[in-house]
């Protein structure tokens, strides 16, 4: 009986390391062809979206992108923008990053904005890719422009 009882308190503890968050692996390879856009160590997707979406928002025309950023260590950081033609629904899913809090943030914005940075003493530009509502800015994407 004792053993029966060690071996249902080492399955409970067992199951309760086993997360109901996990998510499956996201790669480069699948991002790219889901035509996200994509930003991975410098080599760049699909940033043609970008522009369009932007453009789409000026215009009050609804559209939508995902945006997948990977770390170093590979692990995706995805951002949905949702525009409806009024708000701009922000959502980021870091569960696949293993140094991020591996939470699902959600937001709403009411502006988009493409700024392009020069860099001091170098030919280098960056753009970012900003959301902003009436009380902050949220930093969607930096990357180097081509």
């Amino acid at each position: 009986m004792r053993d029966f009882v060690l071996f249902i308190l080492l399955v409970a503890l067992l199951s309760g390391c086993i997360s109901n968050d996990e998510v499956d692996e996201y790669t480069v390879d699948e991002a790219v062809s889901n035509g996200d856009i994509v930003n991975s160590l410098g080599n760049y997707y699909n940033f043609d979206r970008i522009n369009a979406f932007i453009d789409n928002v000026s215009e009050g025309i609804a559209d939508q992108i995902r945006i997948t950023q990977y770390t170093i260590e590979g692990d995706a950081i995805i951002t949905d923008l949702e525009f409806d033609g009024d708000t701009i629904k922000y959502i980021e899913d870091s569960r696949r990053d293993s140094y991020s809090s591996g939470d699902i943030v959600e937001d709403e914005f009411i502006s988009i904005e493409k700024i392009e940075l020069q860099v001091i003493d170098s030919s280098d530009v960056f753009v970012e890719i900003s959301v902003f509502d009436a009380d902050s800015r949220k930093l969607v994407m930096r990357y180097l422009k081509q």
